[in-house]
């Protein structure tokens, strides 16, 4: 039987380090991937992590905002291929399937 899986608590506080290189590496460039991911896909973007929450399950937390970084260019280099492979009507279904409601 699998082991379940039980959530770690977000953590309590990050360090001045920690905080520095999420606000350099991340929050620094959120906007602008919040509209170059709302420009590919056709949806309206909002790029929103818990920091508190992922950071918890790193071991090192010395390139939080690096990594953070990483996770958004992943998801638009991945939403720019999907767009590009299935035009119009891969938009349409991304729309619906992230669509909050």
């Amino acid at each position: 039987m699998p082991t379940k899986f039980v959530p770690k608590p977000p953590l309590e506080k990050l360090s001045l380090a920690t905080r520095k290189d999420v606000r350099d590496n991340f929050e620094s460039k959120k906007k602008e991937w919040e509209i170059q991911a709302t420009e590919i896909t056709g949806a309206q973007i909002a790029i929103k992590f818990d920091a508190n929450t992922v950071l918890a399950y790193m071991p090192d937390t010395t390139n939080a905002g690096s990594m953070l970084a990483c996770y958004v260019e992943g998801f638009i280099e991945a939403a720019d291929r999907f767009i590009n492979t299935y035009g119009d009507l891969g938009k349409e279904y991304f729309k619906s399937a992230v669509h909050k409601g």
